[in-house]
């Protein structure tokens, strides 16, 4: 099982969610999460916005590396090592635990 839980920016959980799927791989965060209650902000979906901007605070190695489209934004917002888009960042296949995130910054 893996479990999702998102902060606001007092570091106060705002929502949670598990997936008991298996986890493939192919799904970003932002896509695993569809199917729950937990809605993060998003604008495009396809890495270009920065919206769906999170910074990871516990399960960073959970995550595939970044893509070419991820890192182009990343590069462009000048965001810290911890911080993903949600629309891009996918979890590595078989992954469980814990992955807690919280608002980037506004977008630069």
């Amino acid at each position: 099982m893996l479990r999702f839980r998102y902060l606001d920016f007092d570091g106060q959980t705002k929502s949670e969610a598990e997936i008991n799927s298996p986890v493939d791989g192919e799904k970003a965060i932002l896509d695993l999460l569809d199917d729950t209650k937990m809605k993060l902000p998003y604008g495009c979906r396809s890495g270009g916005c920065g919206v769906c901007r999170v910074k990871v605070i516990e399960g960073a190695e959970k995550l595939l590396e970044r893509g070419f489209v991820e890192e182009d934004t990343w590069a462009r917002c000048h965001d810290t090592n911890d911080v993903r888009l949600a629309c891009q960042a996918k979890v590595l296949p078989g992954s469980t635990g814990l992955i807690v995130m919280c608002p980037a910054e506004e977008i630069k």
